[in-house]
Protein backbone atom coordinates (compact mmCIF):
# COMPACT_ATOMS: atom_id res chain seq x y z
CA UNK A 1 0.00 0.00 0.00
CA UNK A 2 2.99 2.40 1.09
CA UNK A 3 4.64 1.43 -2.67
CA UNK A 4 1.44 2.40 -4.62
CA UNK A 5 0.67 5.51 -2.44
CA UNK A 6 4.12 6.88 -2.85
CA UNK A 7 3.73 6.20 -6.81
CA UNK A 8 0.40 8.31 -6.66
CA UNK A 9 2.24 10.91 -4.42
CA UNK A 10 5.16 11.05 -6.87
CA UNK A 11 3.15 11.49 -9.70
CA UNK A 12 1.19 13.77 -9.01
CA UNK A 13 4.18 15.95 -7.79
CA UNK A 14 5.87 15.77 -11.20
CA UNK A 15 2.46 16.79 -12.58
CA UNK A 16 1.77 19.52 -10.97
CA UNK A 17 5.20 20.46 -9.06
CA UNK A 18 2.85 20.63 -5.55
CA UNK A 19 5.60 20.84 -2.39
CA UNK A 20 3.39 20.35 0.34
CA UNK A 21 0.79 16.97 0.06
CA UNK A 22 -1.95 17.28 3.16
CA UNK A 23 -3.50 13.39 3.95
CA UNK A 24 -7.22 13.31 5.96
CA UNK A 25 -10.03 11.01 6.46
CA UNK A 26 -8.83 7.37 7.28
CA UNK A 27 -5.05 7.76 6.37
CA UNK A 28 -4.53 9.35 9.12
CA UNK A 29 -5.25 7.03 11.42
CA UNK A 30 -2.08 4.70 9.83
CA UNK A 31 0.08 7.35 10.87
CA UNK A 32 4.03 6.99 10.50
CA UNK A 33 3.73 3.35 10.31
CA UNK A 34 1.91 3.80 6.76
CA UNK A 35 3.71 7.33 5.77
CA UNK A 36 7.18 6.30 7.09
CA UNK A 37 7.44 3.85 3.88
CA UNK A 38 6.20 6.38 1.95
CA UNK A 39 8.41 8.77 2.93
CA UNK A 40 10.79 6.52 2.10
CA UNK A 41 9.68 5.50 -1.39
CA UNK A 42 8.79 9.03 -2.50
CA UNK A 43 12.47 9.97 -1.82
CA UNK A 44 13.39 7.41 -3.69
CA UNK A 45 12.03 7.95 -6.40
CA UNK A 46 12.63 11.64 -6.34
CA UNK A 47 16.09 12.72 -7.52
CA UNK A 48 15.45 16.25 -7.63
CA UNK A 49 15.64 16.58 -3.69
CA UNK A 50 13.76 20.07 -3.13
CA UNK A 51 12.05 19.97 0.31
CA UNK A 52 8.44 18.30 -0.13
CA UNK A 53 6.55 18.09 2.88
CA UNK A 54 4.08 15.42 3.71
CA UNK A 55 1.48 16.84 6.17
CA UNK A 56 -1.89 15.71 8.05
CA UNK A 57 -5.13 17.75 7.99
CA UNK A 58 -5.78 19.55 11.33
CA UNK A 59 -9.08 18.88 11.53
CA UNK A 60 -8.74 14.76 10.86
CA UNK A 61 -11.70 12.94 10.17
CA UNK A 62 -14.39 16.47 10.83
CA UNK A 63 -13.05 17.84 7.55
CA UNK A 64 -15.93 16.56 5.73
CA UNK A 65 -18.34 17.79 8.30
CA UNK A 66 -17.05 21.25 8.45
CA UNK A 67 -17.01 21.59 4.78
CA UNK A 68 -20.79 20.71 4.68
CA UNK A 69 -21.38 23.41 7.56
CA UNK A 70 -19.68 26.16 5.67
CA UNK A 71 -21.39 25.49 2.85
CA UNK A 72 -24.42 26.15 4.39
CA UNK A 73 -23.92 29.39 5.92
Amino acid sequence: MAHHLAVCVYNIYQLLNINTFVFGGGLTNFGESLFGPVREEFDWYDHIKMPVEFRFAELKKDFGIIGAAELLL
